[in-house]
């Protein structure tokens, strides 16, 4: 990926704490996920995420992902263009963010 930053361990893995809706009830989940994969393929792959995350082109042109990031750091290739307006209010396109930190996602505000 262009313009990885360097001080990243591609063996570092993160926490994900993920918030959202299930049959009317709001619940969090904690899963696991690694500094060198999009945030998204970590939450498909988990069976505790009881939501499915809209997607289309995978590349962060769409916005179909676009998801509320409470906390966190990510990094965004510097090559994807986000709306400004989407970075304004904290929201990521999880198809093309890769977490550097520990990451809280509300899926209750997309």
């Amino acid at each position: 990926v262009m313009g990885w930053p360097r001080e990243i361990d591609a063996s570092k893995k993160v926490q994900i704490t993920v918030e959202f809706r299930h049959h009317a009830s709001k619940e969090k989940i904690v899963i696991e996920g690694s500094c060198i994969e999009p945030l998204l393929n970590s939450l498909e792959r988990s069976k505790e995420l009881k939501v499915e995350i809209a997607s289309g082109c995978r590349s962060g042109e769409c916005a179909y992902c676009r998801t509320k990031m409470v906390s966190g750091k990510i990094f965004v290739p510097p090559e994807v263009t986000i709306r400004e307006v989407d970075k304004d209010f904290s929201y990521i396109h999880p198809c093309i963010s890769y977490p550097i930190t520990d990451i809280h996602l509300d899926l209750t505000l997309t």
